[in-house]
């Protein structure tokens, strides 16, 4: 009978430490995959900016509405059109009705990417 339980005891606490090191993997393996974000600055056009229009803008100025922010056509249409000021990066149409009556469609963050491409010289990159 001793030994009965001897057993069921080992084999409990050997259930208890398997149990207890894969919740521990587990959680420790969460902690590795945490999805952080970048701060704003962008990286280039095409994958920094253009990728904000695409989501966030191209759905009213997709080429009937001006500028026409769909891909292949906004960097030409803003740059063409007086959009980007590059003097004045604050002082941008763009910029200006991101940050006025166009402020709800996108996030503070892109705004911020958006003027630090202006800022870098709004390159076509």
């Amino acid at each position: 009978m001793k030994n009965r339980f001897a057993k069921s005891r080992v084999i409990g606490s050997v259930a208890i430490a398997v149990v207890t090191a894969a919740t521990s993997i587990l959680f420790q393996s969460c902690e590795q995959h945490t999805i952080t974000y970048p701060e704003a600055g962008y990286e280039s056009f095409s994958t920094s900016v253009q990728p904000i229009f695409t989501k966030d803008c191209a759905g009213c100025h997709g080429g009937s509405l001006a500028p026409n922010l769909s891909e292949g056509s906004a960097y030409i249409s803003l740059t063409t059109n007086d959009y980007i000021n590059t003097d004045d990066p604050e002082a941008s149409l763009l910029y200006t009705k991101l940050q006025g009556s166009h402020s709800s469609y996108t996030s503070s963050g892109n705004k911020e990417m958006i003027l630090e491409w202006i800022k870098a010289g709004a390159p076509n990159d």
